[in-house]
């Protein structure tokens, strides 16, 4: 079967439309339609008027018209009497460009303001690393737009040293598994991704083993409880070597009806109840005093 891939129809590259604010952005796009159409040329450099081959003279003044006419659709209609009377795609260009970029003292101005912004960039608590990247990358982009370049280097380097204290410990692992004169930013940002989800898989893998602890522990106190006969409530516990309590069976009494320590038979409420409740009772007051010690353990 033949490859048809080559047959299938591409869809037009939709016209980014200028309306005043986002020039850098407006600008870069256009540039790339411009190029993918193969007219650029006439809108960076225009058209030479010293060609003496007139085909050739012909066939550079229709490509400059389409470059024209492209502009002139992608400015908006409130725009569009700026580039009105312009007679070349490079001069359409060049308004636009002198009006929302600035002259060479103006685009200086600008880059000293984006050069601080750049400068003073951090992570922020709670940030993702994605996001960062793009509120770095939307800087570098308007920087590059005013003809100031940055290397991938500078822009690794930068974001290095402004992670949050959370990377503290990646960054010179990177430092030593990569060499930074050759890291791309997009690099860059998939091995950190990929760190933080280490880090949020280690949180928990901890939170699941304190849980299974936590458990652990309820449950040994209820089996040495319903051996001791009791919960260890009121007075007469010492605390022992370690950090819980311990029953000093010696200074409380016992009752005789329920085998609890810390009353007598006659103060005993199951005096008042059918004996068929007392395992019921027992029970129920094992499970509440199981859910107490489980909300104790991590409010610790």
């Amino acid at each position: 079967m033949a490859d048809q891939t080559s047959t299938l129809p591409t869809a037009p590259t939709p016209i980014p439309v200028f309306k005043g604010e986002g020039y850098e952005h407006w600008n870069i796009r256009m540039k790339t339609m411009l190029k993918s159409r193969d007219i650029w040329d006439l809108v960076d450099a225009g058209v030479d008027d010293k060609e003496t081959d007139v085909a050739k003279l012909k066939n550079l003044k229709k490509r400059d018209a389409h470059a024209m006419a492209l502009i002139q659709q992608a400015v908006h209609d409130t725009l569009f009497s700026r580039i009105a009377s312009a007679s070349s795609a490079k001069e359409s260009w060049e308004i636009l460009k002198l009006e929302f970029q600035g002259d060479n003292q103006v685009k200086g101005v600008k880059l000293q303001g984006l050069r601080r912004d750049f400068e003073n960039l951090s992570m922020k608590e709670g940030e993702l690393v994605g996001d960062y990247f793009s509120r770095v990358m939307a800087i570098v982009s308007q920087k590059r737009s005013y003809g100031e370049e940055l290397t991938d280097q500078a822009i690794v380097e930068k974001v290095l040293r402004s992670l949050t204290s959370k990377f503290d410990y990646v960054v010179p692992s990177i430092e030593v598994a990569y060499d930074l004169s050759k890291l791309s930013p997009i690099k860059l940002m998939g091995s950190l991704q990929s760190q933080k989800q280490r880090m949020m898989s280690r949180v928990n893998d901890k939170t699941e083993k304190t849980e299974e602890h936590a458990l652990l522990v309820i449950q040994e106190f209820s089996r040495s409880q319903n051996t001791n006969g009791s919960h260890g409530r009121g007075r007469g516990f010492a605390r022992g070597r370690g950090r819980g309590r311990t029953l000093d069976r010696s200074r409380v009494p016992q009752c005789y009806v329920c085998k609890k320590y810390g009353h007598i038979s006659t103060d005993c409420w199951y005096n008042q109840e059918p004996q068929v409740n007392v395992t019921e009772t027992n029970e129920k007051e094992e499970t509440s005093e199981d859910q107490h010690l489980f909300m104790a353990f991590y409010r610790r």
